[in-house]
């Protein structure tokens, strides 16, 4: 597997930031958790708010923004 197709089939997002946006987008597999505070995801049919006590996932194919 090359570097690039590992790119696309695995990643890890660590942020720390206030103000963070992910336009839509169709989704590999998807865990996401905070730490602190709390974000907000959309998909074409709801919308998520997420904090501290949860997680969310995404299936492969999942179209959503945040």
């Amino acid at each position: 597997m090359s570097a690039l197709a590992a790119l696309q089939a695995n990643i890890i997002l660590y942020a720390r930031t206030k103000d963070f946006f992910w336009p839509e987008h169709t989704s590999p597999l998807t865990l996401m958790i905070n730490f602190s505070g709390y974000s907000e995801h959309r998909t074409p049919h709801a919308r998520f708010r997420l904090g501290q006590q949860g997680y969310l996932i995404f299936n492969h194919g999942q179209e959503y923004s945040n």
